[in-house]
Parts: structure tokens; sequence; C-alpha cells
């Protein structure tokens, strides 16, 4: 069983709208309540079904020093992304917070045939 050394609340996603043409991204924000003189890092939980922390997950991303994170990697058009987030302190991991659901919004096709004459 984790150590539960701190309590984490607020998981969210910001849309995930590109940022750059034609790529997602899922940025991720939760409040830090760790307290005292040893800060907290977090444990980003990723997957494409529900239960991203049942059982003995792997973390997706680890060590995060502060309370956002930033997704870009194989976000597809329409896909359903879980993530969840969990504290690390002196080798000790807490519960995940609540599990997140993301949908990944589907981009229109680029454009084609641009022309154009100087004057």
């Amino acid at each position: 069983m984790k150590k539960l050394l701190c309590f984490l609340l607020c998981l969210v996603a910001l849309p995930a709208f590109a940022n750059t043409p034609g790529q997602h991204s899922v940025t991720l924000a939760w409040t830090n309540l760790c307290t005292g003189t040893t800060p907290c890092t977090f444990n980003i939980y990723r997957g494409m079904a529900t239960g991203v922390c049942n059982g003995n997950p792997t973390p997706y991303a680890k060590g995060i020093t502060t309370p956002t994170f930033t997704d870009t990697v194989n976000l597809t058009d329409g896909a359903t992304i879980f993530y969840n987030v969990s504290a690390v302190r002196n080798g000790g991991e807490s519960a995940c917070d609540g599990e997140l659901q993301v949908q990944i919004p589907v981009l229109p096709p680029a454009p084609s045939g641009l022309s154009g004459t100087a004057n």
C-alpha cells in the first residue's frame, strides 16, 4: 500500500487545442498541498482507458517539480486520454487524485491550393 504523504485536489486539464498548427497539447494543473521543508515531486499517469492508477501502474512522467504538466506525445484526433497524478516525497507515493478524462478534438483538414499574384 502506498504511503499517503500528500493530498492533491483539483486535477484539471485545459482544452486540448493545437498550440502549433496540426499539433495537439493537453495541459494539466493541480493544487500542490505538500507542506514542510521537503518538497514533493509528482508522477503523471496516462492511459487510453479508465483506471490508469489501478494495480501497479507505471508513471507516464515522473519527478515533475511543478503542479503543471503539458503533454504533446501521441495525441491523435478524436482520442480519449485518461490522466491522474500522485505526489512523491522521501520515497513514498500518495494515492492518485481523481482521474481526468480528456477528449482530443478532431482538427479540420488543412486547406490546399493557395495561390497569389504580386503587383
